[in-house]
């Protein structure tokens, strides 16, 4: 009997130890991965930091270039603006430019060679 009982406790200790190997195998290989899923979460983590910061740039730069663009919209439109003053201001000094040129011509008799050739005596 005691020899029935050593080798059942011999089994018992093979059993226990080779469970406990088992489970030990078993726990490093969930370490194991859960490193590896940490390592890949880090990496995850830096290319997202990554890509936001790259997103964050691009916005950057397309706002500049839309208050870039605003900028030129606004300035070609005061170019405009003061062009067609300009312009105004050129038409009204070639009427009033005709008017003395006619006034003159009166005076001098020949309005009906200013009435004639107008462009000529303006000088166009």
């Amino acid at each position: 009997l005691r020899v029935v009982g050593a080798h059942f406790d011999r089994e018992l200790r093979q059993s226990v130890e080779a469970a406990a190997q088992s489970t030990h195998q078993e726990l490093q290989q969930a370490r194991d991965e859960a490193s590896w899923l940490h390592r890949q979460l880090d990496g995850e983590r830096q290319q997202s930091a990554a890509r936001l910061g790259l997103c964050a740039e691009l916005q950057r730069q397309l706002e500049e270039a839309q208050a870039a663009l605003q900028r030129e919209a606004e300035e070609r439109a005061r170019w405009q603006s003061e062009c067609a003053a300009l312009e105004e201001c050129h038409s009204l000094l070639e009427a009033k430019l005709a008017a003395l040129a006619l006034s003159e011509a009166e005076a001098a008799g020949g309005a009906g060679e200013w009435q004639a050739s107008p462009r000529r005596r303006l000088g166009s």
